[in-house]
């Protein structure tokens, strides 16, 4: 995946300058040597605990890291401005990636990779966004919207109306979730699109997480 192995040299080029071997930087963050290895390789997303521990022991700046922008280091003042920001209410922000497409109508196997990354309130659940390609949902989520979605480690969690992130036999939809007679429905906002009944005994359907929140519209 392009955009990790550009992170992960990044991530060699902080450590490089910092003097450090892969064990002492790992060392000096509290986390495992192999963590750090897999970051450098590309084969791992850099956490928010990772991106906090860099900002906040060595003033890395985690825009740069992601994205490639702006400098290595953040500004010599930034602890006490973000200090200032904080106690007026400023909400503190975390890192997710944006992994690709998810239709709003009829269910399409995708191939999800990074393809940007964004800022949201720390206190978020959200895990990763998709952007919407369809108006299956719209008016409530308009076509090329960012949504922001958590993933989910049991049905158990869903309740009726959850707008969730379905998979059916390997394709993916947005929808809203309830649950009939032994049966799922999966409902459109747009009364132009027909609901979708699936009985699982016929179909494997999971659900890959629920929509916390719109992010943007592009």
């Amino acid at each position: 995946m392009e955009n990790l192995i550009e992170i992960g040299q990044r991530i060699k080029k902080v450590r490089k300058e910092l003097g450090l071997t892969q064990e002492e930087f790992a060392n000096k963050l509290g986390l495992h040597r192999n963590t750090i290895k897999k970051y450098e390789n590309g084969e791992s997303i850099p956490s928010t605990k990772f991106l906090k521990l860099l900002e906040y022991e060595f003033g890395i700046n985690p825009r740069w890291i992601l994205k490639g922008e702006g400098e290595m280091f953040l500004p010599s003042n930034y602890e006490k401005r973000k200090e200032e920001l904080y106690k007026i209410g400023f909400p503190k922000i975390k890192y997710i990636p944006v992994i690709g497409y998810v239709s709003a109508g009829i269910p399409e196997r995708e191939e999800w990779k990074i393809m940007d990354w964004i800022a949201i309130p720390e206190s978020s659940r959200g895990s990763f966004a998709l952007i919407v390609d369809g108006t299956s949902m719209e008016p409530l989520i308009p076509k090329r919207s960012i949504i922001i979605v958590y993933e989910i480690f049991s049905p158990l969690e869903l309740k009726d109306g959850d707008i969730v992130v379905a998979c059916i036999d390997g394709e993916y939809t947005l929808k809203r979730f309830f649950l009939e007679k032994g049966k799922i429905i999966l409902l459109s906002e747009n009364k132009n699109f027909k609901d979708i009944v699936i009985d699982p005994k016929e179909f494997e359907i999971y659900i890959k997480g629920k929509v916390e929140a719109l992010y943007m519209k592009f």
